[in-house]
Parts: structure tokens; C-alpha cells; sequence
């Protein structure tokens, strides 16, 4: 028979032992500063080898791409979002955004820093990069100065509208556009009223990324803004073997 002082001391180091098992690891968003800005990291509760760059809209921040689902889907697929912010709202990818691009700002070279800071902080295996509408832009422009950044990109609503001529860059693209998107039009327009600039058609970026392998798909009964399933038609392809 187990003496009751034995029972007792059995009990407590139970008790003790299930008081230091520490709880299931929980999602956390991490704000960290680069030179003169900053980005946030949504770490899953386990996260996995992959990493994935999404740049926001013009006249957002950081917030808008976990609003679009991009940080409920990491908790899901176990990969580390990265959204930059940028100051202004805005991206320089060359011939648009304002006022960004109007500043010349050299947004390529802060988000290579971001993602140098990336790597070196969470160690990931691949590395992606995503964006909507200036975002999109951003994120064509960026492997085309950089083609070492990534060898994956996703874009919903964008337009090459990088300066400069080809780039080596010889990635997986994949180019999403609404038909009825009047904003940034599949087709482009000389002149966008909301920006004062030239948006080239979304099929120019063959152009200067002649050497990637781009799907592009013009969706009907799509406008500008990204619909739900945005975030895993992205990482379905950006993931992909």
C-alpha cells in the first residue's frame, strides 16, 4: 500500500511538473524598425520554412494585407508574413505611385534591407514576395532591380511600371486582374487621374521580364480590390513545388 505522505509528494511533483509545461505557442504580430521605417512580422504558432513579403495598396499601411486574410492564412499553412509599411502609403515602383514616386524615393533598396532583416531574424528556407495594386507594382519592380531578392512573386491588380529596360529575372509570376478593374486597368491608360501618371498594361511585363514564367489570368466579374480567396490563390501558386 503507498503510504499517504508518498501519495502526496507523487501529487505535488505532478502538479508542479504540469505548471512548467509551457502552453501551445500562440500567433504574434512583432513591429520591427529598419533605417527610417518598419515592418510587421506575423509569426504563426508553428512557423514553418517559408516566408512571404506582402506589400500593402496606395493609402495604406501594414494593416490592410492581414485585413485581406494574409495572417489567418499563415496560421493555417505555418509561414511567416512580413508586411512593410510604408511612410506615406505609397510605393515608388517608377512610373507610379505618388507621392512616393514623385519624391524618387528609393523604395527597392529600403525593402531589401527589410528583407535582409527578415531573413537573418526568422531563418526561413524561401522566401516570396506578394502585393496588391501599387504593392503589385512594387513587388514586379523590385525583382526587376533585384532579381536575387526571390524567385516567387504573386500580384493581384498590378502593372509593369518599372523604369530601365529587361531584367535577368527569370522567376515564377503569377499576374491576377480584375476585367472590370478601372483603377488600374488591364489594358493601362496613358494618363490615371488619381495618380497623374502612365499605367502600362498588365501584359507589358513580358517586356522587362522577359525571361520569367508568368500566369496571368484576366478574371471577369472582378474590379480592383483583391476578392477573399486572394491570399491562398497567392500562396497556393508561391508555394507550389
Amino acid at each position: 500500500m503507498t503510504k499517504p505522505r508518498t501519495l502526496a509528494l507523487a501529487v505535488a511533483a505532478a502538479l508542479a511538473a504540469a505548471t512548467l509545461t509551457p502552453a501551445p505557442a500562440a500567433a504574434v504580430d512583432q513591429r520591427v524598425g529598419v533605417g527610417p521605417g518598419f515592418y510587421v512580422a506575423h509569426r504563426p504558432p508553428r512557423p514553418g520554412a517559408w516566408l512571404v513579403v506582402v506589400l500593402h495598396s496606395r493609402g495604406h499601411d501594414w494593416r490592410e494585407p492581414a485585413a485581406q486574410g494574409w495572417s489567418a492564412l499563415a496560421d493555417t499553412k505555418g509561414f511567416t508574413a512580413v508586411y512593410p509599411s510604408s511612410p506615406d502609403g505609397s510605393w515608388n515602383a517608377g512610373l507610379c505611385c505618388p507621392p512616393a514616386s514623385t519624391l524618387g524615393r528609393d523604395d527597392g533598396l529600403w525593402l531589401a534591407r527589410v528583407l535582409a532583416d527578415a531573413k537573418a531574424r526568422y531563418r526561413p528556407r524561401y522566401v516570396a514576395v506578394a502585393g496588391v495594386s501599387n504593392g503589385a507594382m512594387m513587388a514586379e519592380a523590385l525583382v526587376h532591380r533585384r532579381p536575387w531578392l526571390t524567385g516567387r512573386v504573386a500580384v493581384w491588380a498590378g502593372a509593369p511600371e518599372m523604369t530601365g529596360g529587361a531584367s535577368p529575372w527569370a522567376g515564377r509570376l503569377l499576374v491576377l486582374h480584375g476585367a472590370g478593374d478601372t483603377t488600374v486597368p488591364w489594358a493601362g491608360t496613358p494618363s490615371a487621374a488619381w495618380c497623374s501618371c502612365a499605367i502600362r498594361p498588365a501584359q507589358a511585363t513580358r517586356t522587362f521580364l522577359p525571361a520569367a514564367r508568368v500566369a496571368g489570368y484576366l478574371l471577369g466579374g472582378y474590379g480592383h480590390a483583391p476578392p477573399t480567396w486572394w491570399p491562398a490563390r497567392a500562396w497556393a501558386f508561391l508555394s507550389a513545388p
